[in-house]
């Protein structure tokens, strides 16, 4: 049982087989590239968070040690301090 490959065929089949594996080729590397490029952006989004919690908490320390300067100039804490 033999095949009878026309002109056509014998040149449409190794075309369209070359197609096929450059696209193939073409999809795996675009999806190595993003998978990186976003796990990358991920990483970059973390740091550029924890950056911005560490300003934040180191903001409130600072507002909390100054009222607690503040506080300790006012009378009624010295007041309170030594009643106790």
């Amino acid at each position: 049982m033999r095949i009878r490959m026309s002109l056509r065929n014998k040149f449409l089949l190794p075309v369209l087989a070359l197609i096929v594996l450059g696209m193939g080729i073409s999809a795996g590397i675009s999806y190595f590239k993003a998978s990186g490029a976003l796990s990358q952006a991920g990483e970059d989004q973390l740091v550029l968070s924890a950056e911005m919690l560490t300003r934040q908490l180191s903001g409130w320390v600072h507002q909390r040690e100054a009222d607690a300067d503040a506080w300790s100039k006012l009378e009624v804490m010295h007041q309170a301090a030594g009643a106790g």
